[in-house]
């Protein structure tokens, strides 16, 4: 690997990083934000990606006035900005938030970080990239990991609800969508700004199913804040280091790095909710971590 590369991994696995750390507090501020307030994630999911997409193309506008709208001007690019917007960033919300909400942040996160192997099977069904076998033997444990955590090690009982799981699993296929689709465009017409129009057309779409302003939670100085936070640090930050990640390393590696995300959430969850992780359940979790960053430093070391 030549310095330069080597330089670029390094920059992308940072970014890559700092996106799982906001992301991990999105998750514990939402949660706050359900336990304490009793909002909905559906409600979340409008307001954050609208707070988000206007942060987000401000600071495009203040950049670059005169490429603001070009991703307008193109057909092609507005389709991959479409998709990108509904079946990655809405989607991947809107089953991160309804996880939490039936279950925790630490589960939501959890089963989320199996978004990599989603994204293998990509590489290797799409683009018929050759994956070897240490590779498979990861992808393996890390469904076994997802298996204990869900079942504390009892294939009879299910320590979540099914819808918890199906929507769990459901944001860890939409982390891979909003990963892979938009490089090109991203590339094309930088991250900021398509991170900002994706965010902004999803929160659009998201009134049509849920109003912004149907508010149905109480008001108080600390419930605002914490939807500020939770669409400008956990969502606006969170997916602009994660788009800036995948320009200088592989989707893959961009994700797996995200792996402060479980780590972190699970922690906090404990300190600030006391949650009571069983045995089973902790080994589920470490299996997880653990496979995914194998993988991660085998594909770095293609």
């Amino acid at each position: 690997m030549n310095p330069t590369h080597k330089k670029r991994q390094g920059l992308g696995t940072i970014l890559a990083l700092l996106s799982g750390i906001m992301w991990a507090i999105s998750g514990i501020f939402g949660q706050m934000f359900f336990t304490i307030y009793h909002g909905n994630a559906f409600w979340i999911t409008t307001s954050r990606l609208l707070i988000a997409g206007t942060f987000l193309l401000t600071i495009s506008a203040i950049r670059n006035r005169s490429t603001f709208f070009a991703i307008w001007r193109s057909k092609q690019a507005l389709k991959a900005l479409f998709f990108y917007a509904i079946l990655g960033i809405v989607l991947v919300q809107l089953t991160f938030y309804l996880t939490i909400q039936y279950a925790n942040a630490s589960t939501a996160t959890v089963l989320q970080f199996t978004g990599p192997l989603f994204i293998l099977a990509y590489a290797v069904f799409w683009l018929r990239e050759k994956v070897s076998l240490w590779v498979i033997l990861f992808s393996l444990t890390t469904i076994l990991g997802v298996f204990l955590v869900v079942t504390n090690g009892n294939i009879n009982t299910l320590q979540i609800k099914p819808i918890a799981l199906i929507m769990g699993i459901t944001s860890a296929f939409a982390v891979a969508t909003y990963t892979i689709s938009p490089k090109q465009i991203i590339m094309q017409f930088g991250a900021i700004n398509v991170t900002g129009w994706g965010m902004l057309i999803g929160g659009i779409f998201m009134n049509f199913f849920y109003p912004v302003w149907k508010i149905d939670f109480k008001i108080t100085p600390q419930s605002i804040t914490l939807a500020l936070a939770v669409g400008i640090v956990g969502t606006a930050m969170a997916f602009l280091f994660s788009m800036a990640a995948i320009k200088h390393v592989s989707p893959l590696i961009a994700t797996l790095a995200g792996a402060t995300e479980p780590i972190l959430s699970t922690l906090l969850s404990i300190w600030l909710f006391g949650l009571a992780l069983l045995p089973w359940e902790i080994v589920g979790i470490v299996v997880i971590i653990l496979s995914v960053l194998l993988i991660s430093i085998l594909e770095m070391r293609k």
